[in-house]
């Protein structure tokens, strides 16, 4: 993925933000293409790995660098053999919680499948907390392509590039 695409998926993502109702095609386009990479990836390690389908269906993670003695991981069934070569995940799941230990091994692919799936919301989050710490920025009180050309000269374009690109 270039930096332009992500520009675009950027824009679409804070146009949705805004309500826009005037996208231009060449960026659903980008948007369009990059959920079917998303879509392809999710779909190889949600059938590589059981497990995944509590993450896939999270709203939240949180985790836990150690693991209580004799767990066993819940990818490969091993047991993990020091409380530091495993993570807990707190997984919450419609109003529910569901607890998992994995090795630290897995944390990886299990942490980018979150990040994945749930880029949009991910991604329309870092939007809202990058404009909320710019100094200069007042909700509704500028125009959409105000904040798209503030957003688009800063580096969160390439900060967001480099995230998918350390994922994919």
């Amino acid at each position: 993925m270039n930096i332009q695409q992500v520009r675009n998926i950027v824009t679409f993502y804070l146009l949705r933000m805004l309500k826009s109702d005037n996208i231009p095609t060449h960026i659903t386009r980008d948007v369009m293409e990059f959920d079917k990479s998303r879509g392809a990836y999710c779909g190889k390690i949600y059938n590589k790995y059981d497990i995944i389908k509590h993450i896939h269906q999270a709203e939240r993670v949180t985790q836990i660098n150690s693991v209580p003695q004799n767990s066993r991981c819940m990818v490969d069934h091993k047991i993990i053999p020091t409380d530091n070569a495993g993570v807990q995940l707190i997984v919450h799941i419609d109003s529910k919680i569901k607890h998992l230990i994995v090795q630290k091994k897995y944390q990886h692919i299990l942490y980018n499948y979150f990040r994945i799936r749930h880029f949009p919301e991910l991604c329309m989050e870092k939007i809202q907390k990058w404009f909320v710490n710019e100094s200069w920025f007042f909700p509704n009180v500028f125009k959409s392509n105000v904040l798209l050309k503030s957003l688009l000269q800063s580096n969160f374009c390439d900060m967001i590039h480099t995230e998918i690109n350390e994922i994919f």
